[in-house]
Order: C-alpha cells, then structure tokens, then sequence
C-alpha cells in the first residue's frame, strides 16, 4: 500500500498524548488514548497488507512474524537490558525482587497479563515500574498472531461482517467486566478488551480498501469529526472513566476517520516534516520515555502523582528523543532490514545477555540489601489480605477480648500493640486489608482506579471482620485517612453505632504520612541524608474522628501521632523508621510504642476495668 505521511502525523500525535499524560495526568486527562490510537493504525496498516498479500498470492506466515518480530524485538530487548542494569544501581533489592515478573513477562510479551492482578501496594507499584507501559507491546504482538488467521482463512465477503461482529461481542464483554464485576484493572490490560480497537481499524480497512479516495469536502468533515472525538477523549476522559469497553469506541473510531479521509487541512498538518519525524521514531519514542520517567519518580521517593520541575521536563524530553534516535537509526533500522541467517547471529547474543542479567542481577542486589523489617512490612503479614486471623500481644494474658482491625495502618501498628501487650499483660486478634478498612458502606464509585483492587478485596472481608467484632468487648480500627472518601466518614459512623452497648470502639488518629519515600531518598536505614521530609496535614481527619467520637459515649480517640518519636520523622534516634512515605516499620511502631506505653494504657485501663 501507498506510504502516507499523515499516518506518520498520527502515530506522532498518539505519542504525544501518552507523552503529556504521563508527565501530568492534570495537563491532558484522557491522554492514555493515544495508546488506543496505536492499536486503530496497526488493525488498518496490518489488514491492508495482508489483504494485498492475500489477494496477490503471495502471504506467508513465516514470512509476517518475521518480519513483525525483526521490526519489534530488538529495540524492545535493548530496552529491557538496559532497564535491568539501571534497577541494579537506582531500585532497592526489595523493589528488584518485585520486578522480576514484570521483566520476564516483558521479554515473553505477555505482561499485560502480570499487570493485570494489579499493583503492588506494598514495594515498587505500578508507577514505579520502567517496564509498565511494555502492556501494549504485549497486547499488540498477541493480536500479531491472531489477526493473519482470520484474514487468510475467512473469506473476503465474510470479512467485514466476522471483525463488526467481534467488536460487539469484545465490548460488550469489557464493558459487562466493568460495569458488573468491576474488573477495571484487568480489562484495561486484557487482549480481549482491546480487541475492537484493532478491529476498527481492520474494519474501515476492509470497507475502503478498493474504493476510490473520499472527495475533498467530504474528507474535511469527516476528518473534523475524527479530529473532535479523540481531542474531545483526550480532554474529558479520564482515569476514572470507564474505559476501555463502549468509551473506548469514541477516540478509535475517532482514529478511523482521519485514516479514510486523506487530502484535508488536518492531513496535511499531519504531514508536517516535524510530525512525521516523531511519527517515525514513535515506537522508541514510547519505548524509552517511561523508564525515565519511572527512575526519576523512584529516585526521588515520589509517585506517579509527583509533578516533575521545568528542567526535570527538558531533561526528560531531550534524554528521551535522543535514545529514541539512537534506538531508531541503530537498531530499529539495522535490524529490520538484517537477513534471517545473520539476524539470528547477531541478536542471539543480545538474548542470553537479557537472560543472564535476569538472573544475576537479582543476586548481586542481595548483598547489599537493607534488613527486611526496616524497608517492608515483616509483622503480622499473615493476617493481612487473608482470611487468617493472628493472636499477638501476652502469650499468657489476664484480658484477651480485643480485635484490631482497618488497613495497611492498622498493619504497620501490629508491634506497637504487641509491645504494649507484652508489657502490661493483654492479648488481641487481629486481621487488616491494604487499602481500606473492611467495614460496609464505603461507595465503590468513589474508590479511584488504581486503588479498585484493594476496595474489592477489603468488602470480601467484611463478613470475618463482623465475627470477630461480635467477639470481643474492646474493638480498634486505624486507618490512613477516614476522610479519603465522603463515604468512609458515613460507614465508620455506622460501624460505631451498630456496636453493642457493651462494646468500646477505639478510633486511631494514624501516625504522620511524609511527602516521599524515605528508604529510596537515604537508600541506608542510618540516616545519611539533609533532606527535609514534609509531613501531610492530617487535620481533617482528626476531625472527622472526633466528630464522630462525640456522639457516642462508647466510642473513644486515640491521637498515635503526639508521640515524640515524630519530631524528626522519617528518623528517630537516627535510624529509619518507615518503610515508605505511609507506612511505620517495625522498629518505629516499637519505638512508639515505648513512648506512648502509660499514656495508651491509660484509656485502654479503663476500658479494660468495664469488663473484668
């Protein structure tokens, strides 16, 4: 087919979007489109082409992976190698020992199927992950295999008919997924959900493969309206939209309009040298712009929602289009044009140097690795996220009617109410969720994306998190922040008046959360760093747990955060005391807990008198 220089515009335009939405999710809202924009140019392009091989004769299976695999792989590896030297000097062992699925499923090209079971909340998370945006990658070199089945073994008149009704059925599937099962995550990553995009392209591709061009006029508006509809998803969608599943028709049909309406205004801007230079280097463009992004995120402590600086962003720009261009002119293009016998000879090595650092870097981490207790959470970890309920405290106690419950906060203070257990001859039972506490009532609308999988999770709790509250006399919950939801302040108000009128319910005002990761920025758990840690304003939260305190006489506050350990967080007597900007470790819930030990009893005395 003929080359065009708009398509190239195209693929620079779905770069870009990507680009800006990965710089500031702010700055273009719905800017993840653009990967959806890639996918409607590979279903039209690939299509074209077999359909021409098909009708000349001359397709070859061999002959299509190929040359898909030359054209895909070698700049792909090249990358990956590189990102597992980087992860070596910049990521904490911990942190290596996370992405070891994602490297291998990479490389295999099946991690958007590793993606799929969603983030790692404790440890490198998606955000922090160099190699999450290989998810596309993955989907288009699966929809590879699929797509030449279906166009050399069905017949032409039943083409079109075959890939309109797979675009219904696919997203009908998603958006079912989504809408009743609230798989978002992992439709998001799912070949099938991503299916009709390529599909659309596909389709419009069979429809004008040999009808004439679409006249001038015609052409303009169809390509405004093409031009609108993915502006207009760019602008408007956003993290929480449903997507992909119905939404997702707007910006990929959007996509193929601009590709059947060729010889407009919009097509020649398109074809602007610029727009096609960017276009031509789109897909190292958007194999090296996120690991930078991820190791600068990284390195500083913060997370996808960090806003990079003016000269953070120049960097970030020119740092990117320059291994964009070296990857384009010395490997993309040497490699694709490489015969077989040679290509094989002079890649192999590249794969077994991508397998032996897999495997050793991994262990040459390990011997500088930080002790687990200060850079993850050790305690209590088998009553968290499982259906296992954990006793600590007094392994011989003169009271053992009290049940800690909530999430990752009330984790990290497991050793702060074991230490005060141990000391003052009480026991408790306990079983957290990351997250969000296990209590009813907490709206799944309001939950954000990316924290789906653990709001899912949490509500499967609730029913063993209600057992043990019948239980016991003496019942505390902490969390990160009741005030994170408008329903969580309703559901923890609830929770407390559905309470037995014997029952006491502690409500924990959490420990500080500080601005980045503190394990990351001293990279020792000896403080060797002048940085200066902001700590969040829990004020709100205060509140709204005293608010509630106030309207029930069996219902009680505790402030974790008066403690003097917290004068100088993330360090307390010059060792580290987080494991990350939310979260205690073992050894600063102990230390709280020495501090706080006769003042906590105080309350807990009381409450402990009411029922002996």
């Amino acid at each position: 087919m003929q080359f065009r220089n708009d398509i190239q515009g195209l693929r620079a335009l779905a770069f870009l979007f990507v680009f800006i939405f990965h710089l500031n999710h702010s700055w273009l809202p719905g800017g993840f489109i653009g990967v959806d924009i890639f996918f409607v140019i590979s279903g039209y392009l690939i299509t074209s082409i077999l359909m021409h091989q098909k009708a000349k004769g001359t397709f070859s299976f061999l002959t299509f992976y190929e040359k898909r695999i030359k054209r895909i792989v070698p700049a792909h590896f090249i990358l990956v190698i590189f990102v597992l030297i980087a992860v070596y000097f910049v990521y904490l062992y911990y942190d290596i020992k996370t992405l070891r699925g994602s490297i291998l499923g990479s490389a295999l090209f099946i991690s958007n199927i590793v993606f799929a079971r969603g983030e790692s909340y404790f440890g490198v998370g998606l955000s922090d992950n160099p190699l999450l945006h290989t998810w596309s990658l993955s989907i288009e070199m699966q929809f590879y295999f699929i797509l030449p089945l279906l166009i050399i073994f069905i017949k032409n008149k039943y083409l079109p008919y075959v890939m309109g009704g797979l675009i219904i059925l696919f997203t009908g599937y998603s958006t079912y997924q989504m809408m009743v099962n609230h798989a978002t995550s992992s439709m998001y990553f799912s070949l099938l959900a991503r299916m009709p995009e390529f599909f659309v392209g596909s389709l419009l591709s069979l429809i004008f493969l040999k009808r004439k061009p679409i006249n001038k006029n015609n052409s303009l508006i169809i390509s405004t309206i093409g031009l609108l509809a993915i502006f207009g998803s760019a602008i408007f969608m956003t993290g929480q939209s449903t997507f992909p599943g119905v939404l997702a028709l707007i910006p990929t049909i959007g996509t193929g309009l601009l590709l059947i309406s060729e010889k407009n205004i919009f097509s020649d801007l398109l074809s602007k040298k610029v727009m096609v230079h960017i276009g031509e280097l789109s897909y190292s463009l958007y194999l090296w712009h996120w690991p930078i992004m991820a190791f600068m995120r990284y390195q500083e402590g913060m997370n996808v929602a960090y806003d990079f600086t003016v000269y953070e962003i120049l960097f970030i720009s020119v740092s990117t289009y320059v291994l964009a261009w070296l990857s384009y002119t010395f490997i993309e293009n040497v490699f694709r044009t490489t015969g077989n016998k040679k290509f094989i000879l002079s890649f192999s090595p590249v794969v077994v140097f991508l397998l032996v650092l897999a495997f050793t870097i991994p262990v040459l981490a390990k011997k500088s690795a930080m002790p687990d207790e200060y850079i993850m959470p050790t305690f209590g970890t088998e009553s968290n996220g499982k259906k296992n309920i954990e006793t600590f405290g007094n392994a011989s106690p003169t009271y053992d009617r009290i049940f800690l419950f909530g999430d990752s906060h009330a984790l990290a203070i497991k050793p702060f109410l074991d230490y005060i257990g141990k000391q003052n001859n009480f026991s408790f039972r306990t079983i957290t969720t990351s997250g969000y506490p296990s209590i009813g009532g907490v709206i799944r609308e309001e939950v954000p994306a990316y924290s789906a999988i653990n709001y899912e999770i949490a509500q499967t709790f609730i029913d063993t998190t209600l057992i043990e509250v019948a239980k016991n006399d003496i019942i505390i919950i902490n969390s990160i922040g009741f005030d994170r939801l408008p329903s969580m302040k309703i559901a923890l108000n609830n929770f407390a008046k559905n309470l037995r009128s014997n029952q006491s319910l502690i409500i924990l005002n959490t420990f500080p959360i500080i601005g980045r990761n503190p394990v990351r920025v001293n990279k020792s758990i000896v403080k060797s760093t002048d940085f200066k840690f902001q700590v969040s304003d829990r004020s709100r939260n205060k509140e709204l747990i005293e608010e509630i305190v106030n309207k029930y006489d069996n219902v009680y506050y505790y402030d974790l955060s008066k403690s003097k350990v917290f004068n100088s967080p993330p360090f307390y007597k010059d060792t580290l005391m987080y494991y990350d900007q939310s979260h205690l470790n073992v050894y600063g819930a102990v230390e709280m807990a020495k501090d706080l030990d006769a003042d906590f009893m105080t309350l807990l005395d009381k409450l402990i008198n009411k029922y002996q």
